[in-house]
Protein backbone atom coordinates (compact mmCIF):
# COMPACT_ATOMS: atom_id res chain seq x y z
CA UNK A 1 0.00 0.00 0.00
CA UNK A 2 2.84 2.42 0.84
CA UNK A 3 4.39 1.72 -2.55
CA UNK A 4 1.04 2.39 -4.23
CA UNK A 5 0.57 5.71 -2.45
CA UNK A 6 4.16 6.68 -3.15
CA UNK A 7 3.65 5.92 -6.85
CA UNK A 8 0.53 8.10 -7.04
CA UNK A 9 2.28 10.94 -5.21
CA UNK A 10 5.24 10.69 -7.58
CA UNK A 11 2.99 10.88 -10.66
CA UNK A 12 1.07 13.87 -9.30
CA UNK A 13 4.28 15.66 -8.37
CA UNK A 14 5.77 14.94 -11.80
CA UNK A 15 2.72 16.32 -13.59
CA UNK A 16 2.74 19.37 -11.34
CA UNK A 17 6.45 19.93 -11.91
CA UNK A 18 6.10 19.73 -15.69
CA UNK A 19 3.09 22.07 -15.63
CA UNK A 20 4.74 24.62 -13.36
CA UNK A 21 8.04 24.44 -15.20
CA UNK A 22 6.78 25.25 -18.71
CA UNK A 23 9.04 27.67 -20.54
CA UNK A 24 8.32 30.18 -23.27
CA UNK A 25 8.79 28.22 -26.47
CA UNK A 26 8.93 31.25 -28.77
CA UNK A 27 11.30 30.76 -31.67
CA UNK A 28 14.55 32.71 -31.99
CA UNK A 29 13.08 34.42 -35.03
CA UNK A 30 10.19 35.72 -32.94
CA UNK A 31 12.55 36.99 -30.30
CA UNK A 32 14.69 38.76 -32.96
CA UNK A 33 11.62 40.42 -34.44
CA UNK A 34 10.55 41.57 -31.00
CA UNK A 35 13.94 43.05 -30.32
CA UNK A 36 13.77 45.05 -33.56
CA UNK A 37 10.33 46.48 -32.81
CA UNK A 38 9.72 49.75 -31.00
CA UNK A 39 9.93 49.82 -27.16
CA UNK A 40 6.16 50.35 -26.90
CA UNK A 41 5.37 47.47 -29.26
CA UNK A 42 7.88 45.23 -27.50
CA UNK A 43 6.32 46.04 -24.10
CA UNK A 44 2.80 45.25 -25.36
CA UNK A 45 3.94 41.97 -26.89
CA UNK A 46 5.73 40.98 -23.69
CA UNK A 47 2.57 41.57 -21.65
CA UNK A 48 0.48 39.50 -24.09
CA UNK A 49 2.98 36.62 -23.98
CA UNK A 50 3.04 36.72 -20.18
CA UNK A 51 -0.77 36.57 -19.94
CA UNK A 52 -0.89 33.72 -22.48
CA UNK A 53 1.77 31.78 -20.58
CA UNK A 54 -0.08 32.26 -17.28
CA UNK A 55 -3.33 30.99 -18.87
CA UNK A 56 -1.52 27.90 -20.22
CA UNK A 57 0.10 27.15 -16.86
CA UNK A 58 -3.16 27.57 -14.96
CA UNK A 59 -5.15 25.34 -17.31
CA UNK A 60 -2.64 22.47 -17.13
CA UNK A 61 -1.57 22.72 -13.49
CA UNK A 62 -2.49 19.75 -11.28
CA UNK A 63 -2.21 20.53 -7.59
CA UNK A 64 -0.72 17.77 -5.42
CA UNK A 65 -3.23 18.86 -2.76
CA UNK A 66 -6.27 18.25 -4.95
CA UNK A 67 -9.01 16.17 -3.36
CA UNK A 68 -8.74 12.48 -4.34
CA UNK A 69 -11.58 10.87 -6.32
CA UNK A 70 -14.52 9.80 -4.17
CA UNK A 71 -16.13 6.38 -4.52
CA UNK A 72 -19.73 6.38 -5.76
CA UNK A 73 -20.27 2.72 -4.82
CA UNK A 74 -23.29 1.83 -2.69
CA UNK A 75 -22.79 -1.54 -1.02
CA UNK A 76 -25.74 -3.54 0.32
CA UNK A 77 -26.65 -7.00 1.57
CA UNK A 78 -30.09 -8.64 1.74
CA UNK A 79 -30.70 -8.47 5.50
CA UNK A 80 -33.77 -10.29 6.75
CA UNK A 81 -36.18 -8.97 9.39
CA UNK A 82 -34.11 -10.60 12.14
CA UNK A 83 -31.34 -8.07 11.51
CA UNK A 84 -31.62 -4.67 13.23
CA UNK A 85 -29.96 -1.46 12.11
CA UNK A 86 -28.21 0.79 14.62
CA UNK A 87 -31.32 2.83 15.50
CA UNK A 88 -33.55 -0.22 15.97
CA UNK A 89 -30.87 -2.03 17.94
CA UNK A 90 -30.43 0.87 20.36
CA UNK A 91 -34.20 0.99 20.87
CA UNK A 92 -34.26 -2.74 21.66
CA UNK A 93 -31.46 -2.26 24.21
CA UNK A 94 -33.33 0.62 25.81
CA UNK A 95 -36.50 -1.43 26.32
CA UNK A 96 -34.48 -4.42 27.58
CA UNK A 97 -35.12 -6.71 24.60
CA UNK A 98 -31.44 -7.05 23.72
CA UNK A 99 -28.20 -6.84 25.68
CA UNK A 100 -25.99 -3.81 25.13
CA UNK A 101 -22.68 -4.35 23.37
CA UNK A 102 -19.83 -1.87 23.41
CA UNK A 103 -19.59 -1.41 19.64
CA UNK A 104 -18.43 2.22 19.72
CA UNK A 105 -14.95 1.16 20.80
CA UNK A 106 -14.47 -0.77 17.58
CA UNK A 107 -16.72 0.50 14.79
CA UNK A 108 -16.91 4.04 13.48
CA UNK A 109 -20.66 4.19 12.93
CA UNK A 110 -20.32 7.21 10.65
CA UNK A 111 -18.27 5.14 8.20
CA UNK A 112 -19.88 1.74 8.61
CA UNK A 113 -23.29 0.24 8.16
CA UNK A 114 -23.94 -1.59 11.42
CA UNK A 115 -26.39 -4.49 11.68
CA UNK A 116 -27.21 -6.56 14.79
CA UNK A 117 -28.69 -10.08 14.61
CA UNK A 118 -31.79 -10.22 16.82
CA UNK A 119 -32.47 -13.94 17.11
CA UNK A 120 -34.74 -13.99 20.16
CA UNK A 121 -32.22 -15.02 22.82
CA UNK A 122 -29.68 -12.34 23.64
CA UNK A 123 -28.34 -14.36 26.57
CA UNK A 124 -26.64 -16.66 24.05
CA UNK A 125 -24.77 -13.79 22.47
CA UNK A 126 -25.44 -12.53 18.99
CA UNK A 127 -23.80 -11.57 15.71
CA UNK A 128 -22.83 -8.21 14.26
CA UNK A 129 -22.16 -7.27 10.62
CA UNK A 130 -20.58 -4.02 9.47
CA UNK A 131 -19.98 -2.64 5.97
CA UNK A 132 -17.28 0.00 5.60
CA UNK A 133 -17.72 3.18 3.59
CA UNK A 134 -16.14 2.54 0.13
CA UNK A 135 -12.98 4.42 -0.82
CA UNK A 136 -11.64 4.88 -4.33
CA UNK A 137 -8.20 4.48 -5.89
CA UNK A 138 -7.57 3.38 -9.47
CA UNK A 139 -5.09 0.79 -8.15
CA UNK A 140 -7.79 -1.00 -6.11
CA UNK A 141 -8.44 -3.79 -8.63
CA UNK A 142 -8.74 -7.56 -8.51
CA UNK A 143 -5.04 -7.78 -9.30
CA UNK A 144 -4.26 -6.37 -5.84
CA UNK A 145 -5.96 -9.23 -3.99
CA UNK A 146 -3.32 -11.93 -4.37
CA UNK A 147 -0.51 -9.53 -3.42
CA UNK A 148 -2.37 -8.51 -0.27
CA UNK A 149 -3.02 -12.15 0.65
CA UNK A 150 0.68 -12.94 0.39
CA UNK A 151 1.58 -9.83 2.38
CA UNK A 152 -0.76 -10.81 5.23
CA UNK A 153 0.56 -14.38 5.22
CA UNK A 154 4.09 -13.05 5.48
CA UNK A 155 3.14 -10.76 8.37
CA UNK A 156 1.41 -13.55 10.28
CA UNK A 157 4.43 -15.82 9.94
CA UNK A 158 6.48 -13.37 11.98
CA UNK A 159 6.73 -13.86 15.71
CA UNK A 160 5.02 -10.99 17.52
CA UNK A 161 2.94 -10.69 20.66
CA UNK A 162 -0.68 -10.13 19.66
CA UNK A 163 -2.13 -10.85 23.11
CA UNK A 164 -3.78 -13.86 24.68
CA UNK A 165 -7.18 -13.11 23.16
CA UNK A 166 -6.04 -13.06 19.55
CA UNK A 167 -5.74 -16.05 17.23
CA UNK A 168 -5.20 -15.98 13.48
CA UNK A 169 -6.88 -18.76 11.51
CA UNK A 170 -6.50 -18.14 7.80
CA UNK A 171 -6.22 -15.70 4.90
CA UNK A 172 -7.03 -16.43 1.27
CA UNK A 173 -8.40 -14.93 -1.93
CA UNK A 174 -12.16 -15.32 -2.26
CA UNK A 175 -14.38 -14.94 -5.32
CA UNK A 176 -17.89 -13.69 -4.53
CA UNK A 177 -19.79 -13.68 -7.80
CA UNK A 178 -17.83 -11.48 -10.21
CA UNK A 179 -15.96 -9.76 -7.38
CA UNK A 180 -12.74 -10.72 -5.62
CA UNK A 181 -11.73 -10.13 -2.00
CA UNK A 182 -9.11 -10.81 0.64
CA UNK A 183 -10.75 -13.13 3.19
CA UNK A 184 -9.44 -13.29 6.77
CA UNK A 185 -10.71 -15.45 9.63
CA UNK A 186 -9.52 -14.69 13.16
CA UNK A 187 -10.44 -14.60 16.84
CA UNK A 188 -10.18 -11.51 19.00
CA UNK A 189 -11.78 -9.60 21.84
CA UNK A 190 -14.39 -7.27 20.38
CA UNK A 191 -17.40 -5.60 22.03
CA UNK A 192 -16.03 -6.73 25.39
CA UNK A 193 -16.17 -10.44 24.56
CA UNK A 194 -14.17 -13.03 22.63
CA UNK A 195 -15.53 -13.37 19.11
CA UNK A 196 -14.59 -15.16 15.93
CA UNK A 197 -14.82 -13.10 12.77
CA UNK A 198 -14.93 -13.32 8.99
CA UNK A 199 -13.68 -10.29 7.08
CA UNK A 200 -13.90 -9.71 3.33
CA UNK A 201 -11.95 -6.79 1.88
CA UNK A 202 -13.08 -6.25 -1.71
CA UNK A 203 -10.90 -4.67 -4.41
CA UNK A 204 -13.54 -3.80 -6.97
CA UNK A 205 -12.41 -1.88 -10.07
CA UNK A 206 -11.10 1.06 -8.05
CA UNK A 207 -13.44 0.71 -5.07
CA UNK A 208 -12.33 -0.86 -1.79
CA UNK A 209 -14.73 -1.79 1.01
CA UNK A 210 -14.77 -4.29 3.88
CA UNK A 211 -17.60 -6.47 5.18
CA UNK A 212 -17.08 -7.92 8.67
CA UNK A 213 -18.98 -10.57 10.58
CA UNK A 214 -18.54 -11.16 14.32
CA UNK A 215 -20.06 -13.90 16.48
CA UNK A 216 -19.31 -15.39 19.91
CA UNK A 217 -16.78 -18.21 19.49
CA UNK A 218 -19.25 -20.85 20.73
CA UNK A 219 -21.93 -19.69 18.26
CA UNK A 220 -19.78 -18.95 15.22
CA UNK A 221 -20.32 -22.33 13.52
CA UNK A 222 -24.09 -22.08 13.94
CA UNK A 223 -24.29 -18.50 12.67
CA UNK A 224 -21.74 -18.67 9.85
CA UNK A 225 -24.29 -20.02 7.28
CA UNK A 226 -26.35 -16.88 7.93
CA UNK A 227 -23.36 -14.70 7.13
CA UNK A 228 -22.39 -16.76 4.09
CA UNK A 229 -25.86 -16.18 2.65
CA UNK A 230 -25.48 -12.44 3.29
CA UNK A 231 -22.14 -12.30 1.45
CA UNK A 232 -23.67 -14.20 -1.46
CA UNK A 233 -26.37 -11.49 -1.68
CA UNK A 234 -23.82 -8.66 -2.10
CA UNK A 235 -24.96 -5.85 -4.40
CA UNK A 236 -22.94 -2.80 -5.49
CA UNK A 237 -24.55 0.11 -7.31
CA UNK A 238 -23.13 3.40 -8.64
Amino acid sequence: MKRSLAFIAAVVMAVSFVSCGKKDESSSADRSAAEKSSPASQSEKTEEETEKKEDEDTSSYVSPLSDPPVSTAKVSLDFGSEWLDKKSYEASVKDGTDDSIDYNDFIDIDDDQFMYLHDGDSSDGTAVVSISKPAFNELYTKDAVDNNVEMIKSMMEQNFDSGDDYEFYSVEAADIGERRAVYVCEKNKVFGEIVKSDQYQFFDEGDIYTIKFYAPVDRYDDLKPEFDSLIASLKVEH
